[in-house]
């Protein structure tokens, strides 16, 4: 079986992707200003628990509604580009 290794230009490649497909996502949903916890879960590829655990520890913000939680399109966007891939070290 041969194995193909993975350069630093081709993990860039895929995390621009990522990022520019996301958008696109959030995009559609721009007109919608808040979006549900399954989104962003979705979004973000986290968990429930793990979207709960980063509301306690007050690394996203979120809004309150009776039992729904909401979150900022722009905020989501924001953690997006905040954790984008510039550069990989070998």
């Amino acid at each position: 079986m041969k194995t193909k290794r993975i350069n630093p230009e081709d993990i860039q490649l895929i995390s621009e992707t990522v990022i520019s497909l996301l958008k696109k996502e959030l995009e559609i949903k721009q007109s919608c200003k808040w979006i549900t916890s399954k989104e962003v879960s979705k979004l973000l590829g986290v968990s429930n628990s793990k979207l709960q655990k980063m509301r306690q520890q007050n690394l996203i913000t979120y809004s309150n509604f009776g039992r729904n939680i909401y979150y900022d399109t722009d905020e989501i966007l924001h953690i997006l580009e905040q954790n984008k891939v510039d550069k990989i070290l070998q």
